[in-house]
């Protein structure tokens, strides 16, 4: 998210809550302000469904989130490219985790997950061109010689007269630009980078091969491969993994690294396993109706304790992207993406800070709000809804955690002919997600 953005969600923030407290100019949405008496209870729990991870073509890849989940992590970035047109050539999903190990030790995890119709995205292989044919490169070398000594003799350039009339009406042939990289199918690609892989996995440790593993509708060639060093120094996993199906690639590689923890090895242990779950627990699925949570929870470290996130589809939507950085004393989460169901679609920005991450003009705009109570597992919110002049909603919500402040906001705006309905939709399932965070 840009700073501009940011600044501008920072004044809407400001000017939603003077109207709310002052009862005045913009008007309370679906379930909004009224009053600390007024008791809201949203209910998300279901049994875990298949997560999204990429869409394209119509085709949606789904997979397991466990690890992302239950990890641990202190800081956590993954972000999902947009859903395409119809004719995209290619989805990812990039992700870069961290966790501290021991006092001063850490592992970071960073890598991707591409679905791709045409491969040539992996490789960018330039096309070789090929070199005009003249009728000088036939030439004999005593041809030449003599061309060389004879004089030649210009003709005089045409007359005006003489030269043909230009239609500056006449529209112009646009040429086909030619691609400047060696298009690749799917199954071309696929064997190509079995190479590449099996060549890196032995540059990181002698021996390492390739496995095969068929999960029962896909079939993976994959691998990992180790460097262990001392406590001191990085400790390194590197994992690939690809197969072709249904005319498409997929790609799943990481790299793990290891620093200042006594059980390295084990760690990356771990980690492999963890990654080879995901890679067998992904397919292609048929995906329908709205998934709104889940029986498992996005693990934060929070106050010395843990903040449990219901599990919602988090990379459903069009180009999601969900960040979060924690400490003991530190949380700045954020959320954001499009929701494109047809005739529903609504563009959103949320965050959930404790005070430490927050600007002082943040923290004012917050201050002396007054609006609804909703009754979460374990924690009380205070909750203000508002419509602004643009059709859009604001979410604001505040409570206390731990001893700590923490603040939550929220800005949709709809499209098309149901805006003001999906920016309702996407505040209530806002409002469930808050009544079922519990500290742990």
């Amino acid at each position: 998210m840009r700073e501009g953005k940011r600044i501008m969600i920072t004044l809407l923030l400001a000017a939603a809550l003077t109207m709310s407290g002052c009862g005045g100019g913009e008007t309370p949405a679906a379930g909004g302000s009224t009053g600390d008496d007024a008791v809201v209870v949203v209910e998300t729990e279901k049994d875990a469904g298949p997560r999204v991870m990429l869409s394209l073509n119509g085709k949606t890849l789904t997979g397991s989130t466990e690890q992302l989940l239950a990890g641990g992590f202190a800081s956590v970035s993954v972000t999902r490219s947009a859903d395409g047109d119809e004719e995209a050539s290619s989805a990812s999903l990039n992700f870069s985790l961290e966790k501290p190990m021991g006092e001063e030790g850490v592992m970071t995890v960073t890598g991707s997950l591409t679905m791709a119709k045409d491969a040539s995205v992996l490789f960018d292989i330039p096309v070789e061109e090929e070199e005009e044919w003249t009728e000088e490169d036939d030439a004999s070398p005593e041809e030449e010689a003599a061309e060389e000594g004879q004089e030649t003799t210009e003709e005089p350039p045409e007359t005006p007269e003489e030269l043909p009339e230009e239609d500056f009406f006449a529209e112009e042939e646009e040429e086909e630009e030619e691609p400047d990289h060696q298009i690749l199918s799917a199954e071309e690609a696929a064997e190509l980078l079995t190479t590449i892989m099996g060549n890196s996995l032995s540059a990181t440790e002698a021996g390492a091969t390739l496995k095969t593993e068929n999960t029962g509708s896909l079939t993976w060639q994959y691998g990992a491969a180790k460097a262990v060093s001392g406590k001191d120094d990085y400790s390194v996993l590197n994992f690939s993994a690809s197969c072709e199906a249904e005319g498409v690639l997929l790609y799943l590689n990481a790299g793990v690294m290891v620093k200042g923890a006594e059980d390295a090895a084990e760690q990356l242990t771990k980690t492999e396993e963890g990654l080879g779950a995901w890679m067998k627990s992904l397919a292609f699925t048929n995906v329908q109706g709205e998934i709104l949570g889940g029986k498992d929870r996005l693990q934060i470290p929070f106050a010395g304790k843990t903040l449990a996130v219901p599990g919602t589809d988090y990379l459903r939507v069009s180009g999601a992207e969900l960040k979060f950085a924690a400490s003991t004393h530190y949380l700045d989460a954020s959320y954001e993406g499009m929701v494109l169901t047809e005739g529903k679609e609504a563009g959103f920005y949320a965050s959930l800070k404790n005070k430490n991450a927050m600007t002082e003009e943040e923290l004012a705009a917050m201050d002396g709000s007054e609006g609804e109570t909703l009754e979460g597992k374990g924690l009380r919110w205070t909750v203000v809804t508002t419509e602004a002049e643009n059709g859009g909603r604001m979410l604001l919500a505040r409570t206390e955690a731990e001893g700590q402040p923490l603040f939550f906001s929220m800005e949709v705006m709809g499209f098309g002919e149901h805006a003001a309905e999906t920016c309702d939709n996407v505040i209530q399932n806002a409002k469930g997600w808050l009544a079922a965070l519990t500290i742990q």
